[in-house]
């Protein structure tokens, strides 16, 4: 049975806010401004508090469910735990032990303070937007379709429009004797068009003519130019049709 892990943190939270305006507020003043002095005042803020006592200690203990073999994990990269970022009910943390759990859409995060170690999966509603391993997600909220909604990593932006990436695992399982194990793969992601906060699939030719109608000719062209890319490489064939198309406006209609 799950645990769930929470502390009351709205104090700590508004002493995190406070320090943020005390901080704008001394760097408006000195006419000098440095994101990596903000983040050293968070580290130094949370350091003295303890970790445990910040608005990140609240989420549901982590129990991994599958156990995999060949490396054929559900995780973003590596199922180890990497360093990242991440804003957590309108708070910025840096430097945390994160690893996203692709198939089940999650967020894991390792908190270690005075010697003990606490491992959960974050309560995804409250996460807004974390980076790891150099690639940035946001969550996607307000969608009304399932696909539409979920962690999604931010591809590429350009004239105001941003492309998005979901991520997605397919899960197969082994038995043997006494056991069951999975093995997760790639399958091909999910994308959306996100422009004047309005989100628009972004996956097919049919759906990129009700898109662009004034450029049909231009996105058949490129369909039939980069069949052996869309084929081998779907992610760059998509960012570069994004690239094609993204100084022209939106059908709206």
């Amino acid at each position: 049975m799950k645990k769930n892990i929470a502390k009351k943190t709205s104090l700590v939270s508004f002493g995190r806010s406070l320090l943020l305006l005390a901080t704008l507020s001394l760097l408006f003043n000195s006419n000098y401004t440095n994101a990596q002095e903000e983040k050293g005042y968070y580290n130094w803020f949370d350091a003295v508090t303890g970790i445990d006592n910040t608005g990140l200690f609240n989420g549901v203990e982590y129990i991994e469910n599958y156990r995999t073999i060949n490396n054929k994990h559900p995780f973003l990269d590596s199922p180890d735990f990497l360093q990242g970022t991440l804003t957590y009910s309108g708070q910025t943390y840096y430097n945390q032990a994160l690893k996203y759990h692709v198939y089940d859409d999650l967020l894991v995060i390792k908190l270690e303070n005075r010697g003990k170690t606490a491992i959960f999966q974050l309560i995804s509603d409250k996460v807004d937007r974390f980076s790891l391993n150099g690639r940035s997600f946001v969550h996607v909220k307000d969608a009304s379709e399932e696909l539409l909604s979920g962690f999604f990593e931010i591809q590429n932006e350009k004239n105001e429009k941003v492309l998005l990436k979901k991520h997605r695992r397919k899960k197969k399982s082994r038995l043997d004797k006494t056991s069951t194990y999975y093995e997760f793969s790639k399958e091909d992601g999910y994308y959306l068009l996100k422009s004047n906060d309005v989100f628009y699939s972004f996956n097919s030719k049919k759906e990129l003519h009700e898109l662009f109608p004034e450029a049909k000719k231009e996105i058949n062209s490129f369909y039939n130019e980069k069949r052996a890319l869309q084929k081998k490489d779907r992610e760059a064939f998509v960012n570069s049709i994004f690239l094609k198309l993204s100084s022209i406006p939106i059908n709206s209609i």
